[in-house]
């Protein structure tokens, strides 16, 4: 089975248990038809995935090819908040958090874009920055990025919830720890992995490292109250083996890979296990 299914139903089960509702306070999220989404939440949580240990959810349909076209290409090789590039790379729901501008605003990619830093005399961005780390100072401390940026909260259609990454290298080994600040569980935690972990192993690939751990901090973690059934139920879904990783050897600059360059492969998954999105 998927070690990724166990981690997965284990964070439920402790929602379930040990949640606590926030349905006697004021709530900014709401559902589609303007009803406050409340939620069941823990705080302070963290996932680690170890070597040959894939974060890849199969007891629940996860949009896998989606999760990795957000990261890898809408995020870090294109740096773009543009819907038009979202819809490009078939990526659907991001349309509830578009601004007047088609845009998700000063966000995820316009950070890692518009974010420098001088090295060696040049400023480049902070994909740049951690592509340069991982080829000439593989021992720095400081191969991350970050989304958050206070100065321009209110000009982005929605704060980041995974807001930063770190990257480390260890014996050859690339290691990821991702931070969040805020999780869906039922929606956004299996993108999340999938997306990420393969930017991981992205990286890892094009730059000689084996893949390392995979490290997944969150501080609230939610389900919605439109989500308490279903989370039942996926706990008594079927578990299948972890998928394989594809990435194209030939391609040797970040900046070219393409779609099909990148993809899991036999990924078998149960049935998806949807509901109305809190906004």
């Amino acid at each position: 089975m998927s070690i990724a299914d166990v981690k997965y139903k284990e964070l439920i089960r402790n929602i379930l248990e040990n949640g606590e509702w926030d349905d006697k306070y004021d709530v900014r999220p709401v559902y589609p038809n303007g009803e406050p989404a409340h939620s069941k939440s823990i705080f302070g949580v963290q996932v680690k995935f170890e070597q040959f240990e894939m974060p890849v959810v199969t007891c629940k349909k996860t949009p896998v090819q989606s999760s990795i076209n957000e990261v890898v290409h809408a995020f870090f090789r294109l740096k773009t908040s543009k819907m038009e590039d979202f819809r490009n790379l078939r990526i659907g729901y991001w349309e509830e958090w578009k601004d007047e501008n088609d845009s998700l605003g000063k966000s995820y990619g316009h950070q890692l874009a518009n974010q420098k830093e001088l090295i060696e005399g040049k400023y480049l961005d902070q994909v740049d920055v951690i592509l340069h780390r991982l080829q000439h100072d593989r021992n720095s401390r400081r191969i991350m990025f970050s989304y958050w940026n206070p100065n321009e909260v209110h000009q982005k259609s929605l704060q980041e919830c995974c807001w930063a990454g770190q990257f480390n290298v260890r014996k050859g080994r690339l290691d990821f720890l991702l931070n969040q600040r805020s999780a869906d569980l039922l929606h956004g935690i299996p993108s999340n992995w999938a997306g990420y972990f393969a930017l991981q192993c992205t990286l890892a690939q094009l730059l000689g490292y084996e893949i390392g751990t995979f490290t997944h901090q969150i501080g609230n973690l939610h389900l919605y109250s439109n989500q308490i059934d279903l989370a039942k139920q996926i706990l008594g879904e079927p578990e299948f083996e972890q998928p394989d990783i594809y990435i194209n050897d030939d391609v040797d600059d970040f900046y070219d890979y393409d779609v099909d360059d990148i993809k899991y492969v036999n990924y078998k998954h149960g049935k998806s296990f949807r509901t109305d999105v809190a906004i």
